[in-house]
């Protein structure tokens, strides 16, 4: 997603975690991050957000640590290519 989508524009909204996202995304741009820094926030946050989507979890009080941590290990594992990763490396 291009930041340019997110400027200004009001996106669609599916979910409460959908929502979230957006208002955070919205925040950090009234608090005038850079393009890429926003762009950073959609790579990484946005991830997680497709994660927890995935997962069934369609509002942010759903969240758990170990929601988190099931994350971490599944995008340390794909950043590793597979390889063994080192216990607590991502997540303990």
């Amino acid at each position: 997603m291009s930041v340019e989508r997110l400027m200004l524009r009001p996106q669609p909204v599916t979910s409460h975690l959908d929502a979230a996202f957006a208002a955070f995304l919205l925040d950090r741009q009234a608090s005038r991050c850079t393009a890429k820094t926003l762009e950073h926030y959609v790579y990484i946050v946005g991830g997680f957000v497709a994660y927890a989507k995935g997962q069934g979890i369609a509002d942010v009080a759903v969240i758990s640590p170990t929601i988190i941590c099931l994350y971490l290990s599944t995008a340390c594992l794909q950043q590793a290519g597979g390889r063994q990763v080192e216990a607590g490396t991502c997540c303990s």
